[in-house]
């Protein structure tokens, strides 16, 4: 019995409580949205700054190569490059070599070779065949793909320039 009365007083408690009111429940809503909205911007703006970083990096690092100077024969590749108008920090090249069957690839520095510091240099390279290529494969193309530093980072870019490469005139170029 004296629990039927204890329930009884709570449901006349209940009853006389007031909810919240419709204005102050809108106002924690849209203050609830804000906090969210803060949250993501703080976690997601630096992250998509660091994509947009890296992806400025790549796009004035330029390097060509000169399609009319660049040749193979079955001792060597021969690959003329030229680096763009642009300021940047030029760390390596990577060089892809492209036969019938296989791509092989290689950075300009661990050929022995030195890269084009200064906007509109070029470099002839004089390469040998065994350490880019099977000589006994017909090379098809060739591509370049600048490595740039900014800070303390480097970023391979993606590749800046592709030829079809031919065999050097009057030359052999297959064993």
């Amino acid at each position: 019995m004296l629990n039927k009365i204890k329930k009884e007083v709570n449901k006349v408690k209940m009853r006389n409580k007031k909810g919240i009111e419709p204005v102050i429940a809108t106002v924690l809503l849209i203050v609830i949205t804000i906090v969210v909205v803060a949250l993501v911007i703080a976690f997601v703006v630096p992250f998509i700054q660091r994509q947009m970083k890296g992806a400025e990096i790549c796009y004035d690092a330029r390097i060509e190569i000169k399609e009319s100077e660049s040749c193979y024969n079955s001792t060597h590749v021969i690959v003329k490059v030229s680096r763009g108008a642009e300021e940047f920090e030029l760390s390596d090249i990577i060089l892809k070599v492209i036969t019938e069957i296989e791509t092989r690839t290689k950075k300009i520095s661990e050929l022995g070779f030195d890269l084009p510091e200064n906007p509109h240099e070029e470099r002839t390279y004089f390469i040998l065949r065994e350490k880019v290529s099977n000589p006994a494969l017909n090379i098809t193309s060739v591509a370049v793909a600048p490595i740039v530093k900014s800070g303390t980072t480097e970023k391979t870019c993606e590749v800046t320039s592709q030829i079809a490469i031919v065999c050097c005139p009057g030359q052999k170029c297959s064993e």
